[in-house]
């Protein structure tokens, strides 16, 4: 440590003496211990230096003072700088623990991803197996329908052979007869007009020709038939039991009982007819006329194919 002493007056008063001490091993922080200190000593002495020795060193201990000041003003700086750097690391810590927050979910996502892939992988690899088998199936029918297709090359004799056989299964005879009566109704008319019997207890419809809700029978092929019918009125003495064969609009037959003193009425007629396919084949009762079913089921409506043309 080294001590100045500088004269403040040149006079013989008692001299005003500053003393400077400076510690040049201290630390440059330590501004109380270690920094300049001016100190008057009114009533110490010292040797008395040059007018210009003192200006000099005085110069000096001013431009240490501005050193000093602005190395603490650099100091508050640093201080501030260092407080501003340390609130910038705590928002950077605050941003790190959100990255790895959303690191995290990132990385559940990614798991469940995976987990979404695998079970679509999975699925894809039944789909693809499935359509192996698929294609072993089609390969399989594709050989049938080879084996199919090579059956079905007839020979023109083989067809011609079919198309014989088809036309004598055409000409076979078919199954046609039907019988139906009027029910248990009780009294049917008399009516205005002559009008269809609708005879709507089936007892016989081979083939199912006969129609109960209209009572029309319609050939279903040409050739030769038997058609007949049968009428029954009871206790009626005013009123006829007339009934009539139609094809088509055609009368053909008609059988009737006109009133009498009897208890009851009855008729019946037939023929043999050749019928062209779709022919409308019905009974009417004509007007004025009136029948009785019951369940002897004397009201009949009947027919069946002879033979075919």
């Amino acid at each position: 440590m080294g001590t100045l002493f500088l004269l403040s007056s040149w006079v013989t008063e008692p001299a005003a003496v500053a003393v400077l001490n400076t510690d040049t091993t201290s630390e440059a922080g330590d501004r109380k211990e270690n920094g300049n200190e001016i100190q008057n000593y009114s009533t110490q002495t010292a040797p008395v230096c040059q007018f210009n020795t003192c200006e000099l060193l005085l110069s000096e201990l001013r431009a240490m003072q501005e050193k000093m000041r602005a190395m603490e003003t650099r100091l508050e700086f640093s201080e501030t700088k260092t407080e501003a750097m340390e609130s910038d690391l705590q928002a950077s810590k605050t941003k790190v623990v959100a990255m790895e927050t959303r690191l995290e979910a990132s990385e559940s996502k990614l798991v469940a991803t995976e987990e979404k892939a695998g079970i679509m992988e999975a699925k894809l690899q039944t789909h693809k197996n499935e359509i192996e088998e698929l294609k072993e199936e089609n390969k399989v029918q594709g050989l049938e329908i080879q084996a199919l297709m090579h059956r079905s090359n007839f020979t023109e004799s083989e067809l011609r052979d079919h198309s014989i056989l088809l036309e004598e299964l055409g000409r076979a005879k078919p199954k046609v007869a039907f019988a139906a009566a009027l029910g248990d109704g009780g009294h049917v008319g008399p009516g205005s007009t002559e009008h269809t019997l609708p005879f709507k207890k089936i007892l016989t419809n081979v083939g199912s020709a006969y129609h109960p809700s209209t009572g029309v029978f319609i050939v279903p092929v040409r050739g030769v038939y038997y058609i007949s019918f049968s009428t029954f009125s009871k206790q009626n003495n005013e009123k006829h039991a007339c009934t009539s064969l139609f094809r088509n609009d055609q009368r053909l037959v008609t059988a009737c009982d006109h009133a009498s003193q009897d208890i009851s009425d009855s008729a019946g007629n037939g023929a043999t007819l050749l019928l062209e396919k779709d022919d409308h084949i019905y009974i009417t009762l004509h007007a004025n006329s009136m029948l009785y079913g019951d369940y002897h089921n004397r009201n009949c409506f009947r027919g069946f194919l002879l033979f075919q043309m």
